[in-house]
């Protein structure tokens, strides 16, 4: 009986340390964003950096060409940690297309 109470315990221990280290993953494309570059993806960066303002995680940005037309400003708090993820070099490109274009 007492083998089979820690077996269960440690198997607790091992689901809620799977839930707590789970890390929240957003999809630049289910904010608008668009592969072709043909729309400014400024709103759709900012609005899935703001997603993950609370929790931090990582911004996925698919394989595809992204143009920036104006700055991408989100609140964020100091305590966040965001990463970006892009496809991988010449997959995934950001161009800023106006001298006001690009993340501040």
């Amino acid at each position: 009986m007492k083998k089979n109470i820690s077996i269960g315990l440690v198997m607790l221990y091992l689901s809620i340390l799977s839930v707590v280290s789970a890390e929240i993953q957003v999809n630049l494309i289910s904010y608008g964003a668009v592969t072709d570059g043909s729309v400014d993806a400024s709103p759709a960066f900012t609005s899935a950096l703001q997603a993950l303002n609370v929790a931090g995680g990582t911004l996925i940005i698919p394989a595809g060409k992204y143009i920036l037309k104006s700055v991408v400003s989100a609140q964020l708090s100091d305590a966040v940690n965001i990463k970006l993820k892009g496809a991988g070099v010449g997959v995934t490109s950001i161009e800023v297309r106006n001298a006001v274009g690009g993340f501040q």
